[in-house]
C-alpha cells in the first residue's frame, strides 16, 4: 500500500543543524519584485503572464545560477504535488491553487522564486535554526542575478515597487519559526509577546492563525518593509527573536524546578501515542512530535532536533497522499493510518 523510502526529499534547510535549534526551527528571507512595465499580478492577462514568466525564465536561463536551478510549471504539476511544494514552504497557498504560474527551485530546496503570485516574483531562502544573516545574503544573491538581466519597478521615493503598500520599500519580508511550549503552559505567552514584538512585528500560529497554534509553534515576522533598510530589520528581528528565546528558556527552567514530573510525563505520554497508536491525524502527529521534541531539549534522548523538526513535513495530507496508490481524494481514516505507521517506523530508526 505504501512506502516510506524518499526522507531525503525533505528540504535541506529542515534537515540540517542550525543555531538556538531548542527555540528556532527556522529562519526565511522572502523578496517581492516586480517588473517594470507591467501591471500588478491581479490584473495581469494570461498573454501578459505568460511573458512575465518567459522573460523571468530567461533570465535565470542566462545566469550563472540556472544549473542549480528546476523550473516547475504549475500547469504541469498534479494537485498532490502541488501542496507538497506548499507543505515544504516553497510555494504559498493560493500559488499551489493558481494556474498559469512557475516556480524556480534550487536542487536543495533551500531557495525558491515564485513567478505571478501576488509581485510578479517572490524569491525565498531558507535555513534551519537561527541564521537571518545567511538566509537574506541567499536571497539577495539571487535576486542581484536576477536584477543584471531584468528591469525591477523601483522608484527614488518609494523603494521596490510591490502590489501591497507594506511590502514596498525594500520588499523583504523576514520570518523565524519558534516552538515556545513552556511559554504557551506558563501562561506567559501573549505577555512575552507583546513585550518582544512591540507593534513592529507580527506573530501567527502553524498551520493556521489560531491564537493557540498547533504544536506551540509560532512564526514572527515584520509588519511593514518600507522605511529602513534591510539589514536593520534583520537586526531588529534577531532582538525580538533573541528576547523571545530568553523568555521561553526561563519558562522552561522554571516549569521544570516545579513540575518535573508533568514534564517528564508529556514526553513520555507523547512517546508511547507516537509509538503504539493506529490512527494519527496530521494535529495529533504535530502535537505529540512538538511534545517529544520537548524531551529532547531536556535531554532524555539522544534524537537530534533537526529529525523530529523535519518530520513534521512529512506527516502532512500530501506528504503521506504521495506515498499511497490514490488520489488526493484518499480515504482519511487510511491517511491517518498510513501516518501512524510512517511515525512509527521512523522513530524505530532514530534508536
Amino acid at each position: 500500500m505504501s512506502s516510506f523510502s524518499g526522507f531525503e526529499t525533505v528540504p535541506l534547510w529542515c534537515r540540517k543543524e542550525g543555531k538556538e535549534r531548542d527555540v528556532v526551527l527556522s529562519s526565511r528571507v522572502r523578496l517581492s519584485r516586480n517588473l517594470a512595465g507591467f501591471t500588478f499580478p491581479e490584473k495581469l492577462t494570461l498573454k501578459e503572464e505568460e511573458e512575465i514568466k518567459n522573460v523571468v525564465l530567461s533570465a535565470v536561463e542566462t545566469s550563472n545560477r540556472y544549473g542549480e536551478m528546476e523550473v516547475l510549471y504549475m500547469n504541469d504539476v498534479i494537485p498532490v504535488e502541488r501542496m507538497m511544494l506548499f507543505e515544504k514552504r516553497l510555494i504559498s497557498r493560493d500559488f499551489s491553487e493558481g494556474r498559469n504560474k512557475a516556480v524556480i527551485i534550487r536542487g536543495d530546496n533551500s531557495l525558491s522564486c515564485m513567478v505571478n503570485e501576488t509581485d510578479h516574483l517572490k524569491i525565498a531562502a531558507y535555513t534551519g535554526g537561527l541564521d537571518l544573516k545567511e538566509v537574506f545574503n541567499e536571497a539577495r544573491e539571487f535576486d542581484v542575478t536576477l536584477e543584471k538581466n531584468l528591469d525591477y519597478a523601483v522608484s527614488l521615493e518609494f523603494g521596490y515597487l510591490t502590489s501591497q503598500i507594506k511590502n514596498a520599500g525594500t520588499g523583504m519580508k523576514a520570518s523565524v519559526m519558534l516552538h515556545l511550549p513552556f511559554l504557551a503552559r506558563t501562561g506567559l505567552l501573549d505577555r512575552a509577546i507583546k513585550s518582544s514584538l512591540r507593534g513592529e512585528f507580527s506573530v501567527k500560529g502553524f498551520l493556521n492563525d489560531e491564537e493557540n497554534s498547533l504544536g506551540d509553534l509560532y512564526q514572527v515576522s515584520n509588519e511593514v518593509s518600507i522605511g529602513i533598510s534591510e539589514e536593520a530589520y534583520l537586526k531588529k528581528l534577531q532582538t525580538v527573536t533573541s528576547s523571545l528565546m530568553g523568555y521561553e528558556r526561563r519558562a522552561r527552567d522554571q516549569f521544570y524546578k516545579s513540575k518535573s514530573m508533568e514534564l517528564e510525563d508529556i514526553f513520555y505520554r507523547a512517546y508511547g501515542i507516537l509509538k503504539n497508536c493506529r490512527l494519527l491525524s496530521v494535529k495529533e502527529a504535530v502535537k505529540y512530535l512538538m511534545d517529544f521534541r520537548i524531551g529532547i531539549i531536556m535531554g532524555w534522548s539522544d534524537v537530534p532536533l533537526e529529525r523530529i523538526d523535519y518530520l513534521i513535513i512529512l506527516v502532512q495530507k500530501a506528504h503521506i497522499q504521495s506515498t499511497l496508490d490514490f488520489d488526493e481524494e484518499s480515504n482519511s481514516k487510511i491517511i491517518n493510518y498510513t501516518r501512524s505507521k510512517l511515525v512509527k517506523r521512523y522513530l524505530e530508526l532514530l534508536q
